[in-house]
């Protein structure tokens, strides 16, 4: 449907630019009469210069909505990956779908990654063996972790959900308080509370708060 609206608006805007081209020579003509030859070169400079001003805007919202158009399937790609993660785990239902979605827009606005992104490691992490409350922290603590510490998301989102099965792993190299939690403590989820806090002097300097439940977390990467 967003194609098929999008071709109708594309083949519009096409339609204008012979207008536009047509508009700019007449204008171009009419500036032109009575006028000396120098001045009458510069006005029809500037004539086509507004007509090409014209087919140039119309060719960059040719490009905009067709930019609107694959962000648009990105994002629904993105819901349709989530919402088969939670079917695979069995916790489907359209108002945890939608949770999730509004927690992904809500850590957007905080943040240099966009939702469909969120989403997709939503997911990944779901998929990973983390509930759908525990895939809500890890992101929000693997966000601030890959903007600190220069490392992509989906690595931040893969090291911290592998500590919920008991091991440090290549985490504790970078961060050795790991190393002291205990196994139980790990799969406790001690490890997201550790990150989580693990940063937030920083953060609290130029960050914005991020609420996820009773739990606040902090992002100064925006």
């Amino acid at each position: 449907e967003l194609v098929a609206d999008a071709n109708g608006v594309i083949k519009a805007i096409e339609r204008t630019v012979p207008d536009a081209e047509k508009a700019g020579e007449k204008v171009s003509e009419g500036v032109s009469k009575g006028i000396s030859n120098k001045t009458k070169l510069i006005a029809g400079a500037v004539v086509a210069a507004t007509g090409v001003a014209a087919v140039a805007a119309a060719a960059k919202l040719k490009d905009i909505v067709f930019d609107g158009i694959a962000a648009a399937q990105a994002q629904d790609d993105a819901v349709q990956k989530l919402n088969a993660s939670l079917r695979n785990t069995g916790n489907f239902s359209e108002q945890t779908s939608k949770s999730l979605q509004d927690f992904a827009s809500g850590l957007q606005s905080v943040t240099t990654f966009g939702d469909e992104v969120i989403l997709d490691q939503l997911a990944f992490a779901q998929a990973m063996g983390a509930s759908v409350g525990q895939s809500k922290e890890i992101l929000a603590a693997a966000t601030d972790m890959s903007a600190a510490l220069g490392i992509d998301l989906n690595s931040a989102v893969r090291n911290i959900t592998k500590t919920l099965g008991g091991y440090a792993g290549e985490l504790g190299e970078v961060i050795p308080e790991l190393k002291d939690l205990t196994k139980e403590q790990l799969q406790n989820r001690s490890s997201i509370d550790l990150l989580a806090g693990k940063y937030q002097e920083l953060r609290a300097k130029g960050g914005k708060k991020f609420m996820l439940g009773e739990r606040r977390f902090w992002t100064s990467y925006t």
